[in-house]
Order: C-alpha cells, then structure tokens, then sequence
C-alpha cells in the first residue's frame, strides 16, 4: 500500500491562489512517506508558517510557481533530487532556497553532493530536528531579504525608467535623449540619425482636438518602436519632433527605415482624427571624425528641406565635407538651438 495514499495528493486545484502571502513564510515540503512527513509536520509547526506538502511525482517547479513558495523542503532519497536542485537554480525559480533532508545519515559525502547539485542547507533527520527548524528559519530569513531588495530594485528601475520616459509617447524625453546623444559622442562606431516631425500637427489640433493631437503623437511614438532594434534610441525632441538614433546603420538602411516609418503612419488609423496623418523625415549618417552633434543638425537641416519641399517625405543629406556649425546647448536648451541654423539649409539635400 503507498504509504503517502491517505493523504489527498496537491493539485493546483488545492494550492494558494496566484499572488497570496503568508505572514511568515510558505514551505513547500517534498517527502517519500507519510510518516517522515508527519515528523516534520511536527518539528516544523508554527502559526506564522504555512507548509504545503506535495508527492515526489509532483512537478516541483509548477507547484513553486503556483504556491508562491518561499522555501522548498526535499527529501533526498527522492529519486534524482539532485536534478531536481540543478533544475531550479538554473531556471526562473533559482531564487528559491532549497532545504535538502537526509534521514540515512549519508555522512559528508552526503551533504556535499547536495550542495554541489545546488542546494541552499543540509539537515539530517530525525536526530538533528531543532537545527533543521533554525537552518529552515535562517533561509525564510534571507529569502525575505531577498525578496525585499529585488521590489526595491523593482521600484528604483521603475521611478528611473518613469524619469526618462515621455509620459505621452512612451519614447525618451528630451532630457534622457540629450544624455543618450551625449554618450555617444565617445562612440566611433557607424551611426545614423533619423528626424521625423508629424506634418501640420498644429491643424491636426486645431481640427479634431488636442485630445486627438495627444493620441497622435501616441500613435508616432508606439509606431516608432515597432520599426527599430531594441538597442537603437527613440527620443521625443521636442512637440511633435522625433529623433532616432539607429547603431551599426549605414545612411541606406536609415533611410529605408524612415521611409518605412513614413508610410505606416500615412496607413494608420488613429482614432478622432478623419484624416490620414503623415511626417516628414531627415536623414543623415555620420561621417568620420563628425560629432554626434553635427550629426545631428545635418538630419535637422534635411526635414527642414523636406517640409520646405512639400512634406510627407524623406530627404538625405549629403555626405559631410566638414564641420557643421553646432549652435551652443545643442543637447541641453529646446529645439532653439538647431532652429538657428536652418537659415542656411536652402539646397542642402537631395530628394529620395
């Protein structure tokens, strides 16, 4: 008769819901018989933990998941624990201490197979229950620890990605894009830059709304995202100017992702305003020895020629011959500063 078979097996079912906490720690124990359980049920018993047994069949790793364990208790006559532990500290749930209970006395080989297949403790029984309870204690002790420093750092990447990030389009603000723009100023290796503006957004807003202007730019901004590398940067430069930074492109491939940018703007439907929307675009790609700034007023001056020449379209400038004129505060005062130099953009790009 299986010893464990008057104990009703745990399903998912009969689990925790998804998310429940338990005052002072949830224990998932995994034993091969009904009175080694019984044992530790008593050695372990406290109102301020809970202890959720589970067969040695079980799928450990979806019952972790499903009871939101903060320890796992195994037997280790268990057949393969130790592919057991290997497999949780190399998968999503490696955060999770594992106990590891011997009741054969296997002696320092023992205790050093367990540790070297992952396991957090090592604790014999039933001679030595009151250590097991404080080795049992000590890992619901760091696990909290843990877990407390893992929200913490969850929070701080969240306030800092909040601080970086334009509230409306979901890309850089100007602020984080000036940073991004200025670190690159280190970087040699081949960049392109890509300046898009909405066309006539001020009528956009004069005609549907404002509300439907903000869900324009939201449009823009979730449409930018779609046509670029997770390593490549998307800032919002001011209004309803854009600038892409594209890493490892030549002023080809910048040019067709503007132009395939262009056209699924002109394709999309934003909500609230009856009318197709569409931009204009900038290209430019950095010559050697060029700035990032310079770069960047040389795509400037092409989606001024590009509006200037009609709008809905994609310009690319010529391949630098020298220094362009940067004005001061470049990366640090609006969109003043390169608007000063747009005097002087007449003839400066070739149509594409």
């Amino acid at each position: 008769m299986n010893p464990l078979s008057s104990r009703p097996p745990v399903t998912l079912d009969t689990l925790p819901p998804p998310g429940s906490t338990h005052p002072g720690g949830r224990l998932l124990l995994v034993q091969t018989s009904l009175p080694r359980e019984r044992v530790l049920l008593i050695a372990l018993a406290a109102p301020e933990l809970e202890v959720i047994v589970a067969d040695p069949g079980a799928d450990v790793s979806l019952l972790i998941a499903q009871s939101a364990a903060d320890v796992l208790l195994l037997d280790r006559s268990i057949p393969d624990y130790d592919a057991i532990c290997r497999g949780l500290k190399t998968g999503a749930w490696r955060a999770v201490p594992i106990v590891v209970i011997d009741w054969e006395d296997g002696g320092e080989a023992a205790v050093v197979e367990a540790l070297e297949a992952g396991a957090d403790e090592f604790a014999t029984a039933p001679a030595r229950l009151h250590e097991l309870r404080a080795r049992v204690q000590n890992q619901l002790r760091l696990k909290r620890r843990v877990d407390i420093f893992k929200r913490l750092r969850a929070e701080r990447d969240s306030l800092r990605t909040d601080v970086q990030l334009d509230a409306l389009t979901s890309v850089l603000n100007r602020k984080a894009l000036d940073r991004a723009l200025a670190e690159l100023e280190t970087d040699d290796s081949e960049l392109s830059v890509v300046f898009l503006d909405v066309d006539h957004f001020k009528s956009i807003n004069d005609t549907f709304g404002h509300s439907a202007g903000d869900r324009t730019l939201a449009t823009f901004g979730r449409l930018l995202a779609d046509h670029v590398r997770p390593n490549d940067i998307i800032g919002r430069y001011g209004g309803e100017e854009f600038l892409i930074v594209l890493r490892s492109a030549d002023g080809e491939i910048a040019r067709r992702v503007a132009e395939r940018i262009r056209q699924s703007l002109a394709s999309a439907q934003v909500p609230g305003v009856m009318r197709s929307v569409t931009v204009s675009a900038g290209v430019a790609s950095r010559a050697p020895g060029e700035s990032v700034a310079e770069l960047v007023v040389r795509a400037d001056l092409a989606l001024y020629t590009a509006k200037r020449d009609g709008r809905d379209r994609v310009l690319s400038a010529p391949p630098s011959v020298g220094p362009a004129t940067v004005p001061d505060g470049l990366f640090d005062d609006g969109v003043t500063g390169i608007r000063a130099v747009r005097a002087h953009a007449g003839g400066f790009c070739a149509a594409e």
